[in-house]
Order: structure tokens, then C-alpha cells, then sequence
């Protein structure tokens, strides 16, 4: 989950710090969850979801591509 976090920001141009902004957390905590320093926690998962507009199955890898949603 964390690779598709890190790639969904990356494809959408955000820097962490633009991640965190819109997440309302530090920039620490984005940077140690993609470090792998720090896990998600279950409760971040529909955060992430709603900052992103992916489906739960996309950050779980249960689909490609933010594309494939769409099919």
C-alpha cells in the first residue's frame, strides 16, 4: 500500500509536503511512512482514498492503474 501511495503522489506532481498538506499531517510523517519508519494505520486508509479519489481496492493493489477504476 505504501508503493501505491508514494506512486499515486509522484504521478499526480506532489511533493510530500503537498501530500501532508492535504492529508493535514506533517511532512514527517508522509516521509516516514515512505521510508518505511512508520505504517499506515487503518484509519488513514479512507484518507488517503478521499485525497487521492481511488478506491480502497486501487491502494491495495487490487487494480493497475488509476485508469483501470473507469473500466
Amino acid at each position: 500500500m505504501v508503493a501505491a501511495v508514494r506512486a499515486e503522489r509522484a504521478r499526480r506532481g506532489w511533493s510530500q509536503r503537498g501530500l501532508a498538506e492535504r492529508l493535514g499531517w506533517p511532512v514527517s510523517r508522509v516521509s516516514d511512512l515512505e521510508a518505511g519508519r512508520r505504517r499506515p494505520r487503518i484509519d488513514d486508509l479512507p484518507l488517503f482514498c478521499r485525497v487521492f479519489d481511488v478506491s480502497l481496492r486501487f491502494l491495495l493493489g487490487g487494480v493497475d492503474s488509476a485508469a483501470d477504476l473507469l473500466l
